[in-house]
Order: structure tokens, then sequence, then C-alpha cells
């Protein structure tokens, strides 16, 4: 075992002395239609962007002179493909979140902030409308700090999600007639003065909002380890619920099978029950 560590250790060595003479004249190997990759001088590895080479270099080689890359283009000027930008819509801080990490990667995107889309007359509602075939419309509901619910308008199918709030009656009026609705409903029924201190719905609050939006279908989510079960029962709540489901983790649901999620979701949440037993309380 000391043998073969010490071959290891001598390899490495001449590596390290190797890249010396190699790294200055290193270029990027290019990628039939796709751009250059980056290479690693002393050990091989593979890079797209020369940033994730520095990072490796420095993590793993440190010991290994500093790298000087020179990039030939190839005889056309090719780079890599310029992509259209995606569309990014958030609150304000997520584009602070976003320029932090274009120090690492290189990102192509044109950012909304939700505070222009709570104006329908805004021309950023028109160019979401051409970009993507779609009305968006933001909603500033009602939480701890700046929150935003979303009304999407998608080929006659009108999606409500509430974010992270308390009843709230502008989004009550912008997704009136709501397809479906996704409304969070943290706390349980007898928790209401927890959920007023922490800006978010009981269960019985989020009930209350669709029935006044007059929501088609309902899903529920967001639920606290507070509740005595996994997910709360919603026969309580009688003709309310029957078009309304409780979420859980990694379900999907299609639209044109929306009908059918209210009446297994009861039998659903037996299950889950059966299966991992009740929730922890929380301290």
């Amino acid at each position: 075992h000391i043998s073969g560590m010490a071959q290891i250790l001598i390899k490495r060595q001449a590596a390290l002395e190797h890249s010396a003479q190699t790294l200055e004249n290193q270029e990027g190997d290019e990628i039939e239609g796709a751009g250059y990759r980056y290479n690693c001088g002393v050990c091989g590895a593979s890079f797209t962007y020369q940033s994730s080479l520095d990072l490796h270099h420095k993590a793993c080689h440190p010991r290994a002179p500093p790298m000087k890359l020179k990039v030939k283009t190839s005889a056309t000027e090719q780079r890599r493909p310029v992509t259209k930008p995606i569309l990014v819509v958030g609150p304000f801080w997520l584009k602070a979140w976003l320029r932090e990490l274009e120090g690492l990667e290189d990102l192509s995107y044109f950012f909304i902030d939700c505070a222009e889309l709570t104006n329908p007359t805004n021309p950023l509602c028109d160019r979401i409308r051409k970009e993507v075939g779609a009305d968006l419309r933001s909603v500033l509901v009602e939480h701890s700090f700046p929150s935003y619910g979303a009304v999407l308008n998608v080929e006659n199918f009108k999606l409500v999600y509430s974010g992270d709030t308390r009843p709230c009656q502008e989004l009550v009026r912008v997704g009136k007639g709501a397809s479906l609705l996704i409304h969070e409903a943290t706390h349980a029924d007898d928790m209401r003065d927890k959920a007023i201190s922490d800006r978010h719905c009981t269960v019985a609050e989020a009930v209350d909002v669709a029935t006044r939006m007059e929501a088609e279908y309902t899903i529920l989510t967001h639920f606290s380890s507070r509740f005595e079960k996994l997910v709360p029962d919603l026969t309580v709540y009688g003709e309310k619920a029957k078009s309304m489901a409780c979420a859980v983790d990694s379900m999907e649901v299609e639209s044109d099978r929306l009908h059918l999620l209210p009446a297994i979701s009861s039998r659903m949440c037996e299950e889950l029950t059966k299966e991992y037993g009740d929730a922890v309380e929380a301290d």
C-alpha cells in the first residue's frame, strides 16, 4: 500500500510540474455546434465554463500554478449559441439573487418584478401574453413581507395561486370564477390566533376564500406540522369541500382530470396516514 501511494504521489507531482508548461497555452476544445469546453491541465476534468474550471482548479489543485487560458474561436467566430432569454417573474429580491448567481454561471434572462403585473394595463403584461401565450396577473397578498399571488389565464383555464397570505379580498376579486385555486391552509382551525400572527390561513379560512371566489376546483396546501394528521379532513366542511382536495408531496394533477381529485382525496389521505402515521407535533 505504501509503494502504491508513493507511485501516486510521484505521478501527481509530475503532473503538477507538467501543468506549469501546458496551462499557459491551454485552449478550449470546440464542441460541434455548442461552443467550447475547458479541460483541466492537471486531471483532465472538462467544464463548459471557464469560471467552473477556475473554481475546480482552486479547490482540487491548490498547489498547481495559476492557469492562463486562451480560447480561440472557429474560423466563423462561432461561440456558444445565443439563446432566447428566459422570462423570470418574481418579487424584487429574487433579482438580487439572480445577479449573485451570474457571478458563477452565464445567465440569459429577462426579469419582471411581480409589482409590475398588478396593473393589467402595464405593457409588460402584453409582453408576457405575446411570449408565452397567456395572461398573467400578480396580486399583492397579505403576508409578513411583500408576497404575491398569481392569476394565470391559458386557453380558458384560469389558475389562481395564493402564495403565503391571510384571506385576501383582492385575490378573491381578481381570481373570481377560477378553474383551479391552489391556496395555502397552514394552520388548523383551532389555531386562528397563530395564523393571524404568522400572516397565514386556517383551513376554514382557505375554504371560505374558495367559496367566495367561486372556484370550480380547489387544492389546499402548505400544511403545518402542527396538524394532528398529515393533511386535514375536508369532509367536516360539507358541501363547500366537495370540489376540494389536499395536496401531498410530488402530487401531479392533469387539468382534464380535476373532477376525479376530490373523490379520491379523502381515501388518499387515509392511506397516507395508515402508511406514515400521524404528523409529529411541533415544539
